[in-house]
């Protein structure tokens, strides 16, 4: 660009990605999302075991992940019209909770002992629920469910 004098002016842009898309990576149980926006000159972060990369879609706090000390098995996974959870060895005092992706709670149930709990999801819908499994020494485990009929 000139002006009256002839002197040159230029105009600096910053590189950067604008599309719709975004993109996703699981590091050490942690869910990192990065979305439109993100600039090409990224810069990686790296903090216990957990990769940053900053975007516009960043948690504002820390992960702090809660490790589950229960060994599970969920099956059939997907499920439809019922689901069995059986642990490695016998829990004592356990509450077993089912909610739906709102957060709203499908199922609870409290069990003396617990080795092996089959529950039915005939009634429920198509779609993904969230199955919590504790103990009376505050141990506890969680899995995704998804209904597929």
């Amino acid at each position: 660009m000139t002006n009256m004098t002839g002197a040159i002016f230029a105009q600096s842009l910053q590189r950067q990605t604008i599309g719709s898309g975004g993109n996703y990576m699981f590091s050490d149980g942690a869910l990192i999302q990065q979305t439109v926006g993100q600039p090409y000159s990224t810069q990686t972060l790296y903090e216990d075991n957990i990769t940053y990369r900053p975007g516009f879609q960043q948690p504002i706090f820390k992960v702090n992940l809660i490790r589950s000390n229960i060994s599970m098995d969920v099956f059939p996974n997907p499920a439809t019209s019922w689901v069995t959870l059986t642990s490695s060895k016998t829990l004592l005092n356990v509450k077993i909770q089912v909610f739906d992706i709102t957060g709203k709670l499908i199922v609870n149930q409290r069990m003396d002992e617990f080795k092996s709990y089959t529950i039915n999801c005939q009634e429920w819908g198509n779609g993904m629920y969230v199955i919590a499994l504790s103990d009376n020494t505050n141990n506890s485990y969680s899995s995704k469910l998804i209904i597929l009929k």
